[in-house]
């Protein structure tokens, strides 16, 4: 079976206290407006529309050292539900409990 993935979008974090400013840069910078999203969302996130391809496009205002996060997206199927719901699958991707 062949990998199907695709590019969903991504999220630029902006180590900034200037959220306005760093998203119309990236707005700028990549030619996409700026979208509305909630007041809580708005406080740490901007949103740019119309990206190509459907691609879902945020910026983030964090205090870490700036980075880019991408998403991926692919069909899911019977099988990789099946494998998904397997107990070894759900914990590989939980955080561990100290003493379980």
């Amino acid at each position: 079976m062949s990998h199907r993935s695709r590019l969903a979008g991504f999220i630029i974090d902006c180590q900034t206290d200037d959220l306005d400013t760093a998203a119309r840069f990236w707005s700028d910078a990549l030619g996409l407006p700026i979208g509305e999203l909630s007041p809580e969302e708005s406080a740490t996130y901007a949103k740019l529309d119309d990206a190509p391809g459907d691609l879902h496009v945020e910026v983030q205002k964090v205090t870490h050292p700036s980075r880019v996060h991408l998403w991926t997206s692919r069909p899911t199927t019977s099988k990789r539900k099946s494998r998904a719901s397997k107990p070894s699958a759900r914990s590989a991707c939980s955080p561990s409990t100290p003493g379980a």
